[in-house]
Parts: structure tokens; sequence; C-alpha cells
């Protein structure tokens, strides 16, 4: 009885712990509408004008923006971020998390 007592404490603490680790790493994520701007209709790499099509995210929340992350993905492509004070362009690849600054979609 007193060994079944410990092992079902154990058990007990060992859930709570697993709990708190779980309940700390958590992140809520939440899907909402959210319609892409975009500066152009059409887009080819000789285009001295541009680096890409540029695209920005447009959504109506009542979430503080400071909270919000978007996720860009492509498979045909990749992202840029455009610096055009100093014409400066960095790759950003297939996979981006920002916080809806405007993102270029090139390939």
């Amino acid at each position: 009885m007193n060994k079944k007592n410990l092992i079902i404490g154990l058990v007990g603490i060992l859930c709570i712990a697993s709990g708190y680790v779980i309940y700390q790493n958590f992140q809520e994520t939440s899907y909402e509408k959210v319609k892409i701007q975009t500066d152009r209709d059409s887009y080819t790499p000789i285009m001295s004008s541009t680096v890409g099509i540029g695209l920005v995210p447009i959504y109506i929340s009542e979430r503080d923006p400071e909270t919000v992350k978007f996720h860009w993905r492509t498979n045909y492509g990749h992202f840029v971020s455009w610096e055009s004070q100093e014409s400066k362009v960095i790759m950003l690849g297939i996979d981006v998390i920002n916080n809806g600054e405007k993102i270029y979609w090139s390939y």
C-alpha cells in the first residue's frame, strides 16, 4: 500500500511538472483572415525599377499589432527585403516570419 501511494504521488508530480513545462512553452496560434496587397500585377527580373512584387498583409484585428506575426511561404521563387535608400537587397529565403512589414517576392 505504501509503495502504491509513493508511485501515485510520483506520477502526479511528474504530470504536474510536465504540464508546467508544456504550459510555459505554449504559444497561442490563431488563424485570421488576411488579404495581401501587391504593388504590381506582373514582374520579371529584368525590370530595373523593383526587386520583385511587393507584398503587404492587410488585416483587421482587435489584437495588439505587436503580438501579430505573419508566416510567408513560397514553393517557387523567394522573398527579399529592400532598403531603397541604400539600394540594399537582403535575401530572406522561401520561409519568412515577420511583423507585417513589406516584403518582396522574386525569382
